[in-house]
């Protein structure tokens, strides 16, 4: 029989396990808390997250650091937060200077006279223009460029607003990829590394999103009818997520992929309109 001592050790050992996880993860838990039950502002909640991770690493013996470490630590966790405001901060200012300039309109516009019937300007606005707009703006600002676009199309705005949320179909690339890069950064791998790994897990979500355009859109007979220029859509997502890592670097990927797949996809749709005179 084994002593009865070593089950006790082992148990030990788990709870501690266990506990570092929990201490681990309570500055997130803080932070959620805050936005999410007591209804605190960002910065509110942000703050507290990190005093609260302040904390564990000063107090809890697995964490532990002195002083000095506490110092770098917090500094580069200032610097990491800026590069994240700096690309909120632009992406928004893309928004207010888009809407006060009337830009929106003008697209909603230039949409209308665009080849291709109502669904399949759904799927380029869904698929690569939100790909593009999620990166050059990113963190949902690209919901509230392409929401009213739909609109313009002539969707419900609950159906509208249900489509605008499948231009998330990018968001490694979001935000010139600084969720990409903050991961990079925190496991230690390269950002183009990470960044091509994303776009090896997103080959069967660009069909996928791309799909639930079409249905939602027009519903099984327009996923049909439009099967092919998905199938296109789809390999031209995949190579712009993989090539322009490759390439031009997980920043820029989809900033000039999306625009490239939106571009390609819409010349389609007018020489197909072309090709097909209306009756």
């Amino acid at each position: 029989r084994p002593p009865r001592s070593q089950p006790r050790r082992c148990s030990a050992r788990q709870v501690e396990a266990v506990l570092d996880a929990l201490l681990a993860a309570s500055p997130l838990v803080v932070a959620v808390a805050a936005l999410l039950v007591l209804r605190r502002s960002a910065l509110v909640a942000g703050a507290w997250g990190c005093g609260c991770a302040l904390l564990v690493a000063a107090l809890w013996p697995s964490f532990a650091l002195p002083a000095d470490g506490l110092v770098l630590a917090a500094a580069r966790g200032l610097l990491v937060t800026l590069l994240v405001a700096y690309v909120v901060f632009f992406g928004l200012l893309l928004y207010q200077l888009m809407a006060r300039g009337q830009a929106i309109a003008s697209l909603a516009h230039i949409l209308a006279t665009l080849g291709g019937d109502r669904v399949a300007r759904t799927l380029v606005l869904c698929l690569p223009l939100g790909a593009f707009f999620e990166g050059a703006s990113g963190f949902g600002v690209g919901i509230v460029i392409v929401a009213p676009l739909l609109l313009a199309l002539g969707y419900s705005p609950a159906r509208a607003a249900l489509l605008a949320l499948l231009t998330q179909n990018a968001v490694p690339w979001g935000a010139l990829a600084v969720g990409t890069l903050l991961g990079a950064e925190l496991a230690g791998l390269a950002p183009d590394t990470l960044g091509v790994g994303c776009a090896y897990l997103s080959l069967l979500l660009f069909p996928y999103f791309g799909a639930l355009a079409l249905l939602l859109g027009g519903g099984p007979k327009a996923l049909r009818a439009h099967s092919l220029l998905l199938g296109l859509a789809s390999v031209l997502m995949a190579l712009a997520a993989w090539g322009g890592t490759r390439l031009l670097g997980v920043e820029l990927a989809m900033v000039v992929g999306g625009a490239a797949t939106a571009a390609v996809l819409l010349a389609v749709l007018r020489r197909r309109e072309v090709a097909t005179p209306a009756e």
